[in-house]
């Protein structure tokens, strides 16, 4: 009221009541004297001690909270923190164990939580990582549309870092995602919300207001449970905000009724975007949490794709969107392969009885088959649903090189190209268990082993051939890898020991120690496949030991950083195997940790192996008791590989990891007693492995995921009382009982005996 009015109504409300009279003016002449309860001096921290450090400039004020600029106060060395002071008093102190999860967040997009506590008078304090930026938006004013969405997906990184550790930020806005002048993303206060709020159950966050309306989610405001999808939806709000400056809704000035109602009943479709990016945002705005993308790494993949040009994920698929999507990114390349593919036709056709004659037109030929075998092959190879094409391409310039290799002037190099072509079939066939392939196991061992045969053939009569002794041991790599699957262990065996006296034998290049490093690999992964571990372990080592030394020269290569975290995962493997659940889990965490620094460069290309580290990693996670860190690991796995079978359903062992996946993932449901789910992920395991058996049946690995999808889904019909379901399993488990199925170790006639047990 103005103050001339205060004293009449006053007068007339305290007429009878003096004493109320008394304590309202003094409490008003009180209010006039301090000022703004929340405004400097009564409220000002600088000066003051928090820890080991001190605060000095005040750079940030809302009504909630102050935050300052901090130095330390020993003076032991120099480092700048900011100190946030919360300015609600109270008396529960911060969760020391919350604490420590956010502290343990160490991620190059996240702002770290140093430390926690409580000032003498009773407000919290949070020391975190100084930030040298500005909000994101203002960042990106200046930039452009893919800039922007580079930005975006660093903000995806970070929350999808948090999400893995089970941390949600609640709170994802402008003013809590800082951008460093160098374009580095920071994203501030992960977590604190939760923090903040001790009371709060691990669904619901109670007290302190969470969340700023306009990007909130619809569950935030009606109270509802807070889960990672919660962050899905203001980052759905960000990036409409980042590319077009508006945002999907305003509930400024509304009511809390108001805003309320609208959260109860508001489906955003209108956006400030258009096509494929309305698409990405309205997917990730939807009401239903359920609705939105299952993972902030899930929705980065898709702009991802937008950004490469690629069909998205939240779009319903048409075979003339995806065409359209394919012709526009590969114009060049479409339009190459055309004329590439007639060219080598026609010239071909012309060119083999010229080459007796003329030298040249003999080397044109060559180099046009050397171009479509290598050059385009390696072109198209990264577009999805290519795998038939590059056995076509593959399968015709062999043709071409072959009848140039049996001229009487084909050099020892036209040889060799020949060797890499069978080299390049047995990979598309499925000489092992990784890549996309077409699950040729039987054809996979012929191609390699032609290879050999070519690339010895040389080496033999040029000894000082040096390329002819390397293709050698990656051709006699590829046949030991060939027999393994198929689990003809004793003629791998053989190979991979000649292999490595060979490698050993090559010229100390660093190229060479890689080949060395894969031998000892093989070797080991043929003891693996006998169960000799003894002899395995010591072969693993001795790869790692030389993956890591080739790293350590060229820490910015990425082909070797792969190498690396590879050399780390198939010693995790091997231990988890022979049940040495702490090493492997050693391994694991490892190589997922080197997979996902290769993602920040090579998302595409590191997607594959990050989700077989996730299913090694999970495992042991399983073993040491934290069931929900291995369901959350297995979770993610399936994600990235049903993406990667969806973009090529040719691929036969892509599949096949789909199961796998399917299958991990349904055990773990199942021990965490989530039944329905299990038993659903378990019959579309099995149905999946039966069609790719029948396609292959003298695959080790699939016989084995067969032995596993089987027991795997009996159990889980034992666990909800259906014997008869159960026991029909267990007797079509039951044929691969037998001394002819290959890949079937006694390991595996123990899991086969337990599952008789189930229907005795």
């Amino acid at each position: 009221m103005p103050v001339a009015a205060r004293g009449p109504w006053l007068n007339e409300q305290c007429a009878q009541d003096s004493d109320t009279h008394s304590q309202v003016l003094a409490l008003l002449a009180a209010h006039e004297q301090q000022g703004d309860f929340l405004q400097a001096p009564m409220l000002d921290f600088r000066g003051q001690s928090f820890g080991a450090y001190k605060a000095t400039d005040e750079i940030g004020r809302g009504g909630m909270s102050v935050v300052y600029k901090g130095e330390r106060s020993d003076g032991d060395f120099q480092k700048h923190v900011a100190i946030k002071v919360v300015l609600v008093q109270s008396h529960a102190s911060i969760q020391f164990g919350e604490t420590q999860i956010l502290a343990a967040l160490e991620h190059h997009n996240i702002a770290r939580l140093m430390d926690a506590g409580s000032t003498p008078l009773g407000f919290r304090y949070l020391l975190m990582e100084y930030v040298e930026g500005q909000p994101c938006t203002a960042f990106a004013s200046a930039l452009n549309e893919k800039q922007k969405l580079r930005l975006f997906l660093q903000m995806c990184a970070g929350v999808q870092y948090a999400h893995r550790s089970l941390v949600v930020h609640r709170d994802l806005k402008p003013d809590n995602i800082l951008v460093t002048p160098d374009g580095t993303v920071k994203l501030l206060d992960f977590g604190i919300a939760k923090l903040l709020t001790p009371d709060a159950t691990d669904a619901q966050t109670k007290g302190v207001q969470a969340y700023t309306p306009d990007y909130a989610s619809p569950e935030q405001i009606l109270g509802q449970p807070v889960t990672t999808a919660t962050d899905i939806y203001s980052l759905g709000v960000l990036l409409c905000e980042l590319l077009s400056s508006r945002r999907p809704r305003s509930l400024t000035g509304l009511t809390n009724e108001e805003i309320v109602t609208r959260a109860k009943t508001e489906e955003i479709t209108q956006l400030p975007l258009s096509g494929d990016l309305a698409i990405i945002a309205r997917k990730a705005l939807r009401r239903d949490p359920a609705e939105r993308y299952e993972s902030a790494g899930a929705l980065a993949r898709d702009v991802e794709r937008y950004l490469d040009g690629m069909p998205i994920e939240a779009r319903e698929p048409s075979w003339s969107y995806r065409a359209s999507k394919f012709i526009s990114r590969n114009k060049i390349a479409v339009f190459a392969a055309t004329l590439a593919v007639a060219g080598l036709a026609i010239a071909t056709g012309v060119a083999i009885w010229q080459a007796r004659l003329a030298a040249t037109r003999f080397e044109q030929v060559r180099t046009l088959a050397r171009s479509v075998m290598f050059d385009l092959h390696d072109a198209v190879k990264p577009l999805p649903g290519s795998l038939p094409a590059r056995k076509i391409i593959v399968d015709r310039s062999l043709v071409y090189l072959e009848a140039l290799a049996n001229d009487t002037n084909a050099a020892d190099d036209v040889q060799l190209d020949v060797a890499r072509g069978f080299l390049r079939l047995s990979d598309i066939q499925g000489k092992d268990y990784g890549g996309a392939s077409l699950g040729q196991s039987g054809e996979a061992v012929t191609m390699a082993a032609r290879a050999v045969e070519v690339a010895n053939r040389v080496a033999t009569r040029s000894p000082k051939n040096i390329a002819a002794r390397q293709l050698l041991v990656d051709a006699l790599d590829y046949n030991t890898t060939a027999h393994n699957i198929r689990g003809e262990t004793d003629k791998a065996l053989a190979l991979a020991q000649t292999n490595l006296q060979i490698a050993t034998n090559l010229p100390p290049a660093l190229e060479n120690k890689d080949r060395l490093a894969t031998t000892y690999k093989q070797l080991a992964a043929v003891y693996e496949e006998k169960r000799d571990f003894p002899n395995a372990i010591p072969k693993y080592l001795q790869a790692l030991q030389l993956r890591q030394e080739l790293y350590n020269t060229t820490p910015d290569d990425l082909p070797r950083l792969q190498r690396l975290a590879e050399a780390n995962q198939w010693l995790g493997s091997s231990y988890g195997r022979q049940k040495d659940y702490p090493n492997a889990g050693i391994y694991a965490k490892e190589a997922l940790r080197l997979d996902e620094l290769r993602y920040q460069k090579d998302p595409r290309g590191a997607r594959p192996n990050i989700a077989s580290d996730a299913v090694l990693y999970s495992l042991s996670e399983r073993r040491a008791g934290r069931i929900d860190q291995s369901v959350a690991l297995l979770r993610r796995a399936l994600a990235v590989r049903q993406e990667i079978a969806a973009e090529d359903p040719s691929s036969v062992i892509a599949t096949l990891r789909v199961a796998s996946s399917k299958e991990r993932l349904a055990d773990a449901l199942r021990e965490a007693k989530q039944y329905p789910e299990a038993i659903h992920l378990g019959e579309e395991s099995l149905k999946l492995t039966r069609q790719i058996h029948e396609k292959d049946l003298n695959n080790v690995a699939v016989n084995r995921e067969m032995v596993y999808a089987h027991l795997d889904l009996a159990l889980a019909y034992t666990a909800v009382n259906n014997k008869p379901r159960a026991c029909a399993i267990v007797a079509d488990l039951v044929r691969f009982d037998q001394p002819s199925v290959k890949g079937i170790h006694p390991a595996t006639d123990k899991e086969i005996a337990k599952a008789r047990a189930l229907c005795k």
